[in-house]
């Protein structure tokens, strides 16, 4: 059985990426969040309808993301040792979560100053000054690069027998093994998955009980963490939202196994489990909004239910825990099945934009999206155009920002290879 080249999973980790610009952009206009920006005009957590969408987006997307990057991982890991395993991740995340998390604040200072307040280069350069000096550890959205290079560094040092053998034996035995299936990943930390020949027949997916009593445990977890780390307190020095650990563990370590077991994405968890999961999640949910209600008959506003979701000992903190575990895991299964429905043939093709490789830039419009989005949402504050209403407003900044970011990004990531400087985006 031959499988032809697919770029499935480059197509969903560009998708990934413009969800979270998107997400970032809604923030400040109701939505849910800390953010540099904060508009005048609308309240934190005062839009249902963009609290949904965070909410929604908060249940998968960035465990999403260290699903596939731990299953590229464990594609590297069969041919690289683990010293060029760790050095490439160092170059491919240490480096660029240093470099931003050193500049970013000052960045975002300068940003705030030149749009908002009509500052001069003179007052501009002394914000950017006092960015770099408050620089206490991990920055802005690169903290899933750090906890990603902190994860593949246990993967290294846990699981020596995944990687490659420098000795004249194993060469000659990967040699052969080569020649057979090819899995060299391009680029080098997100690959696409690989041309393959003669593939095994597919073990079965995951048991549903098994799957049920690891989502209940994530979502004990995490409810647990929340009591003393609710959701927008980052825990130092990278920035990391505790609130979401386990999640993020489980779904790293998924992503090796589901390698290392034969399995492809789509098909790990069955459409019987994900029925199961999915009544899980419509009960969950109605109770929820059932206990939203009750709360809401004593006055109490939207701005101020969220706090109470986000953590500390009550039913709603605990709701909102399982509610993220098992409808995370529900979207993000069926968004896998859907990517590979032979019906969507289109989703399994390289996306292009003209002659640009949309998915070879997705990394760096990652990296650069936030002054991006920041210098937009200053613009449309400082223009009053936020008038428009705060989903319309999110939607108009959000899309813009996609574009902008992409732009960034291949300009980012060009000038940088044109200096020489390869592999680090």
């Amino acid at each position: 059985m031959t499988n032809l080249r697919t770029h499935v999973l480059d197509n969903l980790r560009t998708c990934l990426t413009a969800l979270v610009i998107l997400h970032h952009a809604s923030t400040p206009y109701g939505g849910a969040g800390p953010w540099p920006y904060t508009s005048p005009r609308y309240a934190p957590n005062s839009s249902s309808t963009l609290l949904v969408f965070n909410v929604l987006n908060q249940t998968f997307f960035m465990a999403t993301f260290f699903l596939i990057s731990a299953y590229f991982s464990s594609i590297a890991a069969r041919r690289k040792t683990r010293s060029q395993f760790l050095h490439e991740k160092w170059k491919r995340l240490g480096v660029p979560t240093c470099v931003f998390s050193l500049i970013v604040k000052g960045v975002a200072r300068g940003i705030l100053a030149w749009r908002l307040r009509d500052e001069g280069w003179h007052h501009i350069g002394k914000e950017v000054l006092v960015g770099l000096k408050i620089v206490r550890g991990v920055s802005g959205p690169v903290w899933y690069c750090a906890l990603l290079l902190i994860f593949d560094g246990m993967y290294a040092g846990l699981l020596p027998s995944h990687f490659a053998d420098t000795s004249p034996g194993q060469k000659a035995l990967d040699k052969t093994f080569s020649n057979k299936v090819d899995t060299d990943p391009s680029p080098a930390a997100y690959p696409l998955i690989s041309r393959t020949i003669s593939t095994p027949k597919e073990p079965q997916p995951f048991h549903t009980i098994h799957v049920l009593i690891t989502l209940t445990l994530i979502s004990v977890s995490s409810f647990v963490i929340r009591l003393y780390y609710p959701v927008g307190r980052p825990l130092w020095p990278i920035s990391l939202q505790l609130s979401f650990v386990s999640q993020y563990v489980v779904y790293y370590i998924a992503g090796i196994y589901v390698h290392r077991s034969g399995r492809s994405l789509q098909n790990a968890v069955s459409t019987y489990t994900s029925t199961i999961v999915g009544t899980i999640t419509a009960l969950v949910t109605s109770l929820s909004l059932f206990h939203i209600k009750s709360i809401t008959e004593t006055r109490m506003s939207s701005p101020q239910l969220m706090p109470l979701a986000f953590g500390g000992p009550n039913i709603l903190a605990l709701l909102y825990a399982f509610l993220n575990e098992f409808a995370g895991l529900l979207i993000a299964s069926l968004v896998l099945k859907a990517l590979y429905n032979p019906r969507l043939s289109f989703l399994g093709k390289r996306w292009r934009v003209g002659k640009v490789d949309v998915a070879k830039y997705s990394y760096a419009a990652f990296m650069v999206h936030e002054p991006v989005i920041l210098d937009l949402q200053c613009l449309f504050g400082k223009k009053g155009w936020e008038s428009m209403g705060a989903v319309e407003t999110a939607f108009v900044v959000g899309i813009l920002g996609v574009v902008e970011s992409w732009m960034g990004g291949v300009v980012l990531k060009e000038g940088i290879e044109w200096i020489g400087w390869k592999g680090y985006l």
